[in-house]
């Protein structure tokens, strides 16, 4: 691991948004003062011309096995930059296997990447759309060999929808696919039984404490994604998808959808049991489904009133 991250960035668009993300994730990193360079191992962050400059200066002629550098001007965005810089930190130059673990949610989705089974990132995210995306960015820009794709059996519905973003993805054309279609990879559903305890997870890859993560604070979802993709699981074939996708829901699962239509409207309105189980199997969103219940109130109350009227 090296031990510190230096930016030397002249591009004030990029410097923004890669300082942005480097503090949301915590991981500290120095500017370079004059070029001042640091007398201990790290990895410089230029472009072409400041990397010329640098490598001018004596003191890196003296030491220049202390220093690595990334040229920010080859990476095409700063999300691609941020992904090379911690796989550089990390001191990781060759690897096979990619394992994307994912906790699911139906609020939120914790993700965590290794390379080799060494722990690289982590990220959580609040719909299916962006964590593919984000999916697809770490596949163009590192190219293994080999993908694992880690499943948490957490609720129903937020394990079928997840099933079914990445089966649609696999199923693209050649054409369409944003990554090599050749790449071999298997998705594999993980007991996510004591992965969301309170504690950190018990692995030398987490136990490592190494200064990307000392001063992160990792939610909770990111903690029990880290869970999931140390564990061992089942490979999901067809027959594995087809039970899945046929398990009935429980009346648990289905009182559990009512209270998120009851939160989602401060109370005041609660979907039907019916309409709970459409959300459930992907038939209606909760957002219809509140609209629906809303009008179903109101058309009810118009008509108590009429009848309460006739009465009179």
């Amino acid at each position: 691991m090296l031990k510190s991250l230096v930016l030397q960035i002249n591009d004030a668009r990029v410097f923004y948004n890669l300082q942005k993300k480097l503090k949301l994730k915590g991981i500290p990193f120095y500017i370079l003062y004059k070029s001042k360079l640091p007398q201990s191992e790290c990895l410089i962050v230029s472009d072409f011309e400041g990397i010329q400059q640098i490598q001018k200066l004596s003191f890196y002629q003296e030491n220049n096995y202390l220093y690595t550098f990334l040229n920010y001007e080859n990476f095409p965005n700063y999300k691609v930059l941020y992904i090379h810089i911690i796989k550089t930190l990390h001191s990781i130059d060759n690897f096979d296997k990619l394992t994307v673990a994912i906790d699911t949610g139906e609020k939120y989705i914790g993700v965590a990447y290794f390379l080799d089974n060494i722990l690289l990132s982590t990220d959580i995210f609040y719909n299916l759309e962006e964590m593919i995306d984000y999916f697809n960015l770490y596949i163009m820009s590192l190219k293994p060999n080999l993908l694992e794709i880690k499943i948490g059996n957490g609720s129903v519905k937020p394990l079928r929808d997840t099933i079914n973003h990445f089966l649609n993805l696999f199923n693209q054309s050649k054409e369409k696919l944003e990554f090599n279609n050749n790449l071999n990879f298997n998705i594999y559903l993980i007991d996510e039984e004591k992965t969301s305890c309170l504690n950190k997870p018990q692995s030398y890859y987490y136990q490592m404490q190494n200064y990307l993560y000392s001063s992160q604070k990792l939610s909770k979802h990111e903690k029990a994604a880290i869970m999931i993709g140390l564990r061992d699981g089942i490979i999901l074939d067809f027959k594995s998808i087809e039970k899945i996708f046929n398990r009935k829901f429980t009346n648990a699962e289905i009182k559990r959808t009512q209270d998120i239509s009851r939160r989602k409207t401060n109370g005041l309105y609660s979907i039907s049991r019916e309409m709970a189980l459409q959300i459930l199997e992907g038939k209606i969103s909760m957002d219809y489904a509140i609209e629906l219940q809303i009008k179903k109130n109101s058309s009810k109350n118009k008509q108590e009133k009429i009848n309460h009227k006739n009465k009179e």
